[in-house]
């Protein structure tokens, strides 16, 4: 039987790249066929928590919690990351049979457009939760897409699915997984300045029942001749394809290609980490086949021991009830922040939408619409401004405990106070009034800087004629 990796000729590929507005399964996303046509680009991935994560439109990526210290993959530039597609982060292979021939197909290869006929899709939801990778094999009647989406309970889910589009039953045969994660306890510090070292300290191990991987340092990475025992781990597990093995070997894809049976190791050392789930799927006409992919760092002892409780293998349900709830989480805090809109322009309002999303991300959003704590107001206040704080103190203590912004304004007004206020107005006409007062005093400032930067420069020049005099006398 001949293993065919593509056509015998290399398909011509006439496509042009376009993009907009599309709805999909309820939600609205940005959508961009034949994305990879262009110059690859940076796109993030936002949530209501601390997930955080950026990818590159050829699919490598670096994410994580909190900051760059608790990462699922190495956290790096951006140049870094459109050429990291081969080695961090998904990696799928589907082998099948079709007239007497077996096909491998690797979705999303930078050269698959050269081996197949395909056509693939980039989906963004446009509050800028989630991303979908799709890809259409037109020649095997083959679709598979996989996305990101941000679970504050579990962590980050990669949802997977394959779909049969040739009008014929197909068995196929998948390797689908991530590559290069790290452990938890390896800073970003450690990483750039030690990586090989860091791989060294590397301990992966899986549950083969269940599914669940872990990966950690042997102990934590000191200088220091005393015990540290890592006491976290990064976690993997999975939710759908059932009876598929857990691989933890990410150097399998050649065997893969040629059919031979794959390591099935459940502890690897001294190596970098992989998850990879390898199984056969019956898919009818128009049938598809979908799994969750769940990964979390920094794990605890806690935390792995409630994962055990749970029954891996039926959690989809409370997998996608938990991204939703955080989609909805995230809506409301940019509809606090007036980020959602109605205009005859769809696109104009998505895009309003991504601007209030950055300015949140930056500045935070206001948990109670316009309403203003007294309190929280006056110790502001207090800090960046104390004398007028002190000057308007009375009035500070007679602010109800709650107000609207509006009020906040109206009785600020009434005052006078033009630092009170910050009215641009009553501040220019303030400041206009003292302005014929200051100006005499601020050109006899001017006049003594300019004399003592005189004076110094003499004073220097005086110093370099001495030395060239003592040198060259």
């Amino acid at each position: 039987m001949t293993i065919r990796l593509g056509k015998n000729h290399i398909p011509e590929t006439s496509f042009a790249v376009a993009g907009g507005l599309t709805g999909w399964r309820g939600q609205t996303y940005y959508q961009i066929p034949g994305y990879d046509l262009m110059n690859p680009f940076l796109i993030s991935v936002v949530s209501h928590s601390d997930l955080w994560m950026y990818v590159s439109s050829r699919g490598g990526l670096t994410a994580g919690r909190r900051d760059s210290s608790h990462s699922l993959f190495p956290y790096e530039t951006v140049d870094k990351l459109h050429v990291s597609q081969t080695h961090t982060g998904p990696a799928t292979m589907v082998r099948c049979e079709q007239d007497g021939d077996t096909w491998v197909w690797e979705p999303f290869s930078i050269d698959g457009r050269m081996r197949y006929d395909v056509e693939r899709v980039l989906y963004k939801h446009t509050l800028g939760c989630e991303i979908w990778f799709e890809e259409h094999n037109l020649t095997l009647g083959l679709k598979f897409r996989y996305g990101w989406r941000p679970s504050s309970c579990f962590g980050w889910v990669r949802t997977c699915e394959i779909e049969n589009t040739a009008g014929r039953g197909q068995r196929v045969e998948v390797l689908d997984g991530v590559q290069n994660l790290l452990p938890a306890g390896v800073s970003q510090w450690l990483q750039d300045s030690a990586s090989c070292l860091v791989d060294a300290y590397k301990k992966a191990e899986c549950d083969p029942a269940s599914g669940l991987a872990l990966y950690r340092l042997s102990s934590n990475i000191i200088d220091r001749a005393i015990a540290s025992e890592a006491l976290s781990t990064t976690v993997v597990w999975h939710s759908g394809f059932d009876n598929a093995d857990t691989l933890l070997d990410a150097g399998c894809r050649e065997d893969f290609i040629l059919g031979r049976r794959l390591s099935r190791d459940t502890q690897f050392n001294g190596r970098r980490g992989a998850y990879l789930l390898n199984g056969v799927i019956e898919l009818g006409t128009d049938e598809n086949e979908r799994w969750h992919m769940v990964l979390d760092t920094p794990v605890d002892h806690v935390g792995l021991s409630q994962i055990r409780q749970m029954d891996l293998a039926n959690t989809g349900a409370a997998i996608e009830n938990d991204i939703s709830d955080g989609r909805d989480t995230l809506c409301r805090l940019l509809a606090g922040s007036d980020a959602l809109q109605r205009t005859g322009d769809e696109l104009a309002s998505a895009h309003h939408i991504s601007n209030v999303l950055y300015n949140v991300a930056r500045g935070g959003a206001p948990p109670d619409n316009y309403q203003v704590e007294r309190d929280d107001f006056a110790d502001f206040f207090t800090t960046r401004n104390r004398p007028v704080a002190l000057q308007n103190a009375e009035w500070l203590r007679d602010l109800p405990e709650w107000l609207p912004h509006t009020e906040l304004l109206s009785r600020a007004n009434a005052v006078g106070d033009a630092d009170l206020l910050r009215d641009p107005i009553a501040q220019q006409r303030h400041q206009q009034a003292g302005a014929d007062q200051d100006e005499g005093c601020r050109d006899a400032h001017r006049d003594r800087v300019h004399r003592r930067v005189r004076d110094r420069q003499d004073r220097a020049h005086a110093q370099q004629h001495h030395e060239y005099r003592v040198l060259f006398p």
